[in-house]
């Protein structure tokens, strides 16, 4: 039997009108944000919140060099205040070092340390029951398909919001405030 949004089992079908695009980023914000708890659930024991956890495992995933900290600012989501707290927080638990390159003092590059790749072992070894589960109710081929659907939607969100993506005539458009 459908509900009122004329889906089986209470779960909303995208609308069909001009709002069908802010059901879609409610339910994306939806989503990131009841994974992101169950993160932060699996990762409290080991004294780490969801964003720490990630700002780690990205710094295990980048290059030599080290993550530039704007940069992972960026894609975590944070403000750069809430990342360099963060970040001097994670350095002071002796987990990640920072150095700021000779080519550009401005920037502060992040690594990984071998205290925080051995953190970053563990809490993995301990997410393998919810990962398992989450495999098992999403395939991998739906994963892969939602990663490069999203990674598509978030080029063009960028791209929309650097005004690269015409939004129409311009007396249509609200006007930007100055910084």
């Amino acid at each position: 039997m459908e509900d009122a949004n004329g889906s089986a089992g209470g779960e909303r079908r995208p609308e069909q009108g001009p709002t069908h695009w802010l059901e879609l980023v409610t339910q994306i914000s939806l989503c990131g944000r009841q994974l992101r708890r169950l993160l932060g659930e699996v990762t409290l024991p080991w004294n780490l919140s969801d964003t720490e956890f990630l700002c780690l495992w990205s710094c295990a995933r980048g290059a030599g060099s080290g993550v530039a900290q704007h940069d992972l600012a960026v894609s975590l989501s944070v403000s750069a205040a809430q990342m360099s707290g963060l970040v001097y927080d994670l350095r002071d638990r002796g987990l990640l070092d920072l150095e700021r390159p000779a080519r550009d003092r401005r920037r502060q590059q992040l690594r990984i340390t071998g205290a925080g790749q051995l953190l970053l072992k563990r809490v993995l070894e301990s997410m393998t029951g919810l990962l398992a589960e989450l495999d098992r109710q999403v395939p991998r081929d739906d994963q892969k398909r939602l990663h490069e659907k999203l990674l598509r939607l978030n080029t063009l969100a960028h791209l929309q919001s650097a005004g690269s993506v015409s939004r129409g005539p311009a007396e249509d458009r609200p006007m930007r405030r100055a910084s």
